[in-house]
């Protein structure tokens, strides 16, 4: 697939083809290095000024998630075409499964927002959920692949994905509004915080599309994608909880 794209790529736009060049190298140790600096430099600042670092590390968390959610739903979209050979017609249940999951964790989030007390435990909570999901992902296409020769099995694999879909769209939906509360407490704007972390989902969501699409998922795979959304979800529990904690401390 990667080699389709840059070929297509190397015809209409040839300017990029050193950058292709360069994405062919891109490996899960490779994109850990800038991922791990940034972490250190983030908790250096916690240490300096907690207070600015708790106001970024919702943002930056909120981002992470939307980049988490896409790469989810394209992961699904194109194992779902590795396995059937086909994806078409299908697409449309994926992608509707995934946004009937956002649908229900906001809406049940908001409905459950003054009943939870321990609002930041809860947010990381559903940060180490999206932690597993991530790592369970490729843990249950490898746990089915050796029985895809049976019809049945062939068969009901579709509602895996579709539950799958949807679980992975009902844990990005459940933490956005649990996100709000949580900075309203810090910045009373109302339409400021609204607008900041949606904006932060859908910039998290647009580079996981760009991201994941042509880079990623191609030349990394599903276990080594999975695995570096892993990563990126453990930095921005690590921003979490430091100022949390020093904030305590102080």
């Amino acid at each position: 697939m990667f080699y389709s794209i840059a070929y297509w790529n190397s015809l209409f736009s040839p300017n990029m083809k050193c950058l292709f060049k360069w994405f062919e190298q891109v490996s899960l140790k490779l994109l850990s290095i800038p991922l791990a600096i940034f972490t250190l430099l983030f908790l250096i600042i916690c240490f300096k000024s907690p207070t600015i670092s708790t106001k970024l590390s919702i943002p930056f968390a909120v981002m992470a998630s939307g980049f988490a959610g896409m790469i989810f739903d394209l992961a699904l979209i194109y194992t779902f075409q590795a396995v059937y050979g086909y994806v078409f017609h299908q697409i449309g249940l994926l992608v509707a499964a995934f946004m009937v999951g956002i649908a229900a964790g906001s809406l049940t989030m908001t409905s459950l927002l003054k009943r939870v007390k321990r609002d930041f435990a809860f947010f990381i909570g559903l940060e180490l959920a999206m932690i597993l999901f991530s790592g369970t992902l490729p843990a249950i296409f490898l746990l089915f692949s050796p029985y895809l020769d049976s019809p049945a099995v062939f068969s009901f694999f579709r509602v895996i994905f579709l539950v799958l879909s949807f679980l992975s769209g009902l844990l990005i939906g459940a933490q956005f509004p649990l996100a709000n509360k949580i900075y309203l407490k810090h910045s009373p704007d109302l339409s400021g915080t609204a607008g900041l972390l949606y904006g932060a989902d859908l910039a998290g969501g647009w580079i996981g599309g760009l991201i994941g699409g042509v880079v990623l998922l191609p030349v990394l795979g599903l276990v080594q994608t999975c695995m570096a959304v892993v990563l990126l979800k453990m930095a921005s529990l690590l921003i979490l909880l430091v100022p949390a904690l020093l904030n305590k401390v102080r």
